[in-house]
């Protein structure tokens, strides 16, 4: 697993455990979200009680946040 750049970590760092708006993390790009979803540490929603355009941080993603 490669370390995240300063970017995507405080993205990772970001998620408070619960699915996230993309919008909430300002100056994350398209970029920075489609390296993250390659990397598998965040991946679309899946619990039905958020909207279908959020995000949830991966076990990976936690890990790699604080590498």
């Amino acid at each position: 697993m490669r370390k995240p750049n300063p970017r995507e970590q405080k993205v990772l760092r970001g998620f408070a455990g619960t699915p996230e708006p993309w919008g909430l993390f300002v100056g994350a790009g398209k970029v920075t979200l489609d390296s993250l979803l390659a990397e598998g540490w965040v991946r679309p929603n899946t619990d039905p009680n958020y909207p279908a355009d959020y995000y949830e941080i991966t076990p990976e993603g936690e890990q790699a946040a604080y590498l």
